[in-house]
């Protein structure tokens, strides 16, 4: 799990991760019914990966790798803004799949000082983590819910699909 969080939020591969899935996932076998994971200690790798992957995106993209490829008038405009808000632009687009392996390069090729940089991300990176290993392990509440809710009602539901069906064929017969 860490490393594919890492090669998301720091490889330009990761465009094709599925990091937010990985997380949700994640969250999902912290529910005791599932797996039982520590839920601690899977929030912290996941904060620490999707962090770390985002910093070596960072340090890679300090070569202007980006700037060889994306050049123009559009990028330029892009930059200056990244400029002028780097924590709010850092913190949102870690929160956006595709963003958060893109961003941190194109914040080297801003020339946002690494500090700014990490330290926004890595405020990200709690958010977002947080959330969606939370979702995760919620969902591993729900899913005991619809379990039970579905062996309760799968009889009557099943009997009532059959009166419709058969409602619905008399009713083609007669016409």
């Amino acid at each position: 799990m860490a490393l594919i969080l890492a090669a998301e939020s720091g490889l330009l591969a990761g465009l094709l991760l599925p990091g937010t899935a990985t997380v949700v996932t994640a969250g999902f076998l912290t529910h005791p019914a599932y797996g039982d994971r520590p839920f601690a200690a899977v929030l912290a790798t996941v904060i620490a990966a999707s962090a770390a992957g985002a910093n070596y995106g960072y340090a890679r993209g300090l070569g202007g790798v980006l700037t060889t490829r994306l050049t123009g008038e559009r990028y330029t405009r892009l930059l200056a803004r990244v400029r002028t808000h780097p924590r709010t632009v850092t913190f949102a687009a870690h929160c956006i799949g595709g963003l958060r392996t893109l961003f941190p390069r194109m914040a080297a090729d801003a020339s946002i000082p690494y500090r700014r940089f990490a330290a926004a991300n890595l405020a990200a990176a709690c958010v977002w983590g947080s959330s969606l290993t939370i979702a995760g392990h919620a969902s591993g509440t729900a899913l005991e819910r619809v379990r039970t809710a579905s062996s309760l009602l799968g009889l009557p539901l099943l009997l009532a699909a059959l009166a419709c069906y058969l409602l619905w064929r008399a009713f083609c017969l007669l016409r």
